[in-house]
């Protein structure tokens, strides 16, 4: 990046393929003045002690006031990243205050060498199901939440930018693409605004530092993507959690149907499929339904012996209980909207802020809002969560439709709610990050929390897993969106939380004994995904093994919401080779500007070896072919690879680096294991696990002088698998412990693919070779 500043309140910075060009910041004070940075004095640039960074400064007041500002904008060494921030003082003896802040002064532009017409853009949705997507530049206005991605494959060039160490306001960008075919984006605005609480008060003498404005660029999107994640993840106040969740969801199918029974007999299953292998990694999860309303978190009638209860029956089965909350909503018929109604949440007409429409077994309901600023409701909310962690036992808590904290119902816009919160003297986003840290420290940090339908900024203090997509559901085109969502933002996983795909459903079809009441009783159609009377789609085998895959390769939790009472064994199958999800941030596409990506590449280590997963879909209805270039993986086009896909335990050389997939059925995924051909034998595949060898094995060892490979048999296994291995030309099987029924299935002059089966009686597995 190359920094240039004029002489009209102008500033630049470039890089190959961009320009970015904006203007000094601008304040919207309160009483509706619009107020622009003037007097600017660049300063002669310095260097960062300690480092090569490069630093930019300026300084001056605004238009017609005593009110002053100042910017710092740093560039790193490698000229590739940037950060911006701004400090804005009041020396005058009256307060300041301001409604919103544009960094970049209303009238910034970025010129793409490539031109509008071959670019792409990611738009940031305010919570995470909102609309997180990549889209082609049109013509019209175009904003989002958060960050800002701008990519040009045919240069190929990206642009990022975003906010971080949110502190106090929700940010947004805004832009516009020009009618006419142009190289230019116009009016882009990079705001900051404090949301419903109302402006921001500067208090004679004091200053206001803004959240920081990071930005990047470089050739690879993901790597640009990588690096404001990697900004972000700098500012969590709490370390990543590193737990390979294994667990069943009572949502999908039983919904506020469930019993205390239902989860008895799920939680029995759970513990003979999955413990003790999983053992302290492995949680049943009870969702909407347990409660007696929403604001009421006490059990219903269907849990007679009450939650504590059901929480030591879990743990007794070495389970961990987890269990789902609506912290900041509650519907008209509970008991807290009436006896606390000065705790809800007034619009500007002084009526309860209402959020949407719940259905629960008693009928369908108002939901309103509970005022975070309110001390007694803080004091209220700490309490609840202390009760069921603490008290109760439940050490996953999902935290689910955390927006309305914000005062703004699902698709709503939080910097445009009009509500009248008991405390303004903060912005509702310090409210919120506040009150999420001092229920953290009540839960304990054994406690781990899955955040739904929530913000981005809550990565800081409260998130440990995040939902990214939409409900997933038994409808294909549901199934479809929830992956597109979760894959677009799969960059922030590793970083700042684990992604959380949402469940795996892979039974045949949504269960017909359990209709839900919200669609029987209350005429809520499709509200709950895939329980329709009108429609009872089906999911095929291959549409299941595309589930298992997107989940597999999301690098988070496997959750399953089925009814495994009746969950088929061709589909226990399908489960079983996805359990345990390997360690990582999870997979990401290698084209973030496909509609929904078609290839998905995940890098695995482990046993002292690396290769890649590649899952390459069809999304489409028709049987396609599908070519991947094997450099777009980061490998060596001119090196040989073994190309091992799972599903249809396939074996192909590749040594054009192109990868075909031919004939692929319709919405369907072929999962390759990648790796390097070795001059030594080795395994190329295996039919236990999605991995192809990060679970199956505990050890893989050569011995050279024994001329011997070992393979030690994870507690993972326990039924017979087969194992591929590549013998190459100057080498002959001569023994074999622990593995039988060898068959050569590829053979060629440069060496052998050979299938054995492994038994698990025996925990080690060996081929003696000779030359």
């Amino acid at each position: 990046m190359n920094f240039s500043a004029d002489t009209d309140r102008n500033w630049s910075l470039s890089g190959p393929g961009y320009e970015l060009h904006a203007g000094l910041p601008t304040l919207f004070a309160a009483d509706g003045r619009v107020m622009e940075a003037v007097e600017a004095q660049w300063h002669e640039p310095s260097g960062e002690h300690g480092n090569d960074a490069l630093v930019h400064e300026a300084s001056g007041v605004f238009e017609g006031t005593r009110t002053e500002w100042h910017i710092r904008l740093q560039l790193d060494a490698a000229g590739s990243q940037a950060e911006l921030r701004l400090e804005i003082i009041n020396p005058g003896p009256e307060p300041v205050q301001f409604s919103s802040i544009d960094l970049f002064g209303g009238r910034a532009t970025v010129e793409l060498a490539g031109g509008t017409n071959q670019g792409h853009w990611l738009q940031g949705g305010f919570h995470m199901l909102g609309p997180w997507q990549v889209h082609a530049m049109a013509p019209g206005h175009c904003e989002g939440f958060w960050v800002l991605g701008l990519f040009d494959r045919g240069q190929p060039n990206t642009l990022v930018m975003g906010f971080a160490d949110y502190r106090n306001c929700l940010a947004r960008f805004a832009f516009d693409v020009p009618l006419c075919a142009d190289k230019k984006l116009d009016s882009l605005s990079a705001l900051l605004h404090p949301g419903a609480t109302g402006p921001i008060t500067i208090e004679p003498g004091g200053r206001f530092r803004t959240e920081p404005l990071f930005l990047a660029s470089g050739a690879e999107e993901q790597t640009v993507l990588d690096a404001y994640a990697e900004r972000l993840g700098r500012d969590r106040k709490r370390p990543l959690r590193s737990v390979r969740w294994v667990g069943w969801n009572t949502y999908y199918n039983l919904n506020i149907e469930l019993t205390q029974q239902d989860v008895i007999e799920h939680a029995d299953i759970i513990a003979e499929r999955f413990l003790p292998e999983n053992a302290g990694q492995v949680f049943v999860l009870i969702d909407h339904g347990w409660q007696q309303a929403l604001g009421d978190w006490e059990a219903n009638d269907q849990f007679p012996e009450g939650m504590q209860w059901l929480a030591a029956q879990l743990n007794d089965r070495g389970i961990v209980a987890g269990i789902w909350l609506n912290l900041f909503q509650l519907t008209q018929n509970s008991q807290l909207a009436a006896t606390h109604p000065e705790w809800l949440l007034k619009g500007a007409d002084g009526e309860p802020v209402r959020v949407g429409k719940w259905f629960d077994q008693k009928g369908l309901w108002d939901r309103f809002c509970l005022d975070i600023s309110h001390p007694e409701v803080r004091r209220h909310l700490v309490d609840l969560v202390t009760k069921l962690t603490v008290e109760w036992g439940y050490r996953v808590i999902k935290s689910d439709f955390n927006y309305s904290a914000f005062g703004t119902d699902f698709a709503g816009d939080p910097t445009k709610v009009t509500a009248t919160f008991h405390d303004s003297s903060q912005p509702v986003l310090a409210l919120y990050l506040s009150l999420l840290e001092e229920l953290r420290a009540a839960m304990g940090e054994e406690t781990y929390t899955f955040g739904c339908i929530d913000s981005l900024p809550t990565y800081q203090s409260w998130s440990d897993a995040q939902r990214v997509s939409y409900d997933t559901g038994y409808k294909w085109p549901e199934a479809l969106r929830a992956i597109r969502s979760a894959n677009t933002n799969a960059f922030l996983s590793g970083h700042i939380w684990t992604t959380h795909p949402d469940m795996l459903l892979l039974q045949p079809e949504p269960d017909t004994e359990h209709l839900h009441f919200a669609e029987a009783h209350f005429g809520v159609p499709g509200f709950v995904a895939g329980a329709s009377l009108a429609d009872s789609p089906a999911r095929t085998l291959v549409q299941a093994r595309v589930a298992a895959t997107h989940v597999a390769l999301s690098g988070g939790p496997v959750v399953s919401s089925d009814l495994l009472t009746k969950l088929p064994e061709d589909r226990w199958a399908v489960f079983e080779k996805i359990v345990p999800p390997i360690e990582g941030p999870g997979g990401k596409p290698v084209n973030l500007t496909e509609q929904i990506p078609t290839t998905i590449a995940q890098q695995v280590s482990a046993n002292g070896e690396a290769w890649h997963l590649l899952a390459v879909y069809n999304w489409s209805k028709a049987v396609r072919d599908a070519l991947v270039r094997i450099e777009d993986l980061g490998l060596d086009p001119g090196a040989a690879c073994h190309a091992f896909e799972f599903w249809s335990s396939r074996y192909q050389c590749v040594t054009d680096g192109r990868l075909l997939s031919c004939d692929m059925d319709a919405t369907s995924v072929r999962l390759y294991a990648i790796r390097a051909v070795s001059p030594k034998p080795q395994v190329v595949g295996t039919d236990r696990h999605y991995s192809q060898g990060a679970a199956e094995f505990a050890s893989v060892q050569w011995l050279e002088g024994e001329m011997r490979l070992e393979l030690g048999l994870s507690d993972h296994v326990r039924q017979p698998f087969h194992i591929w291995l590549w013998c190459p030309a100057p080498y002959r099987a001569a023994g074999l412990t622990g593995l039988d029924e060898p068959k050569v299935v590829v053979p060629s002059p440069d060496g052998d693919i050979i299938r054995y089966t492994a038994d698990p009686a025996d925990r080690l597995a060996a081929v003696t070779f000779e030359r």
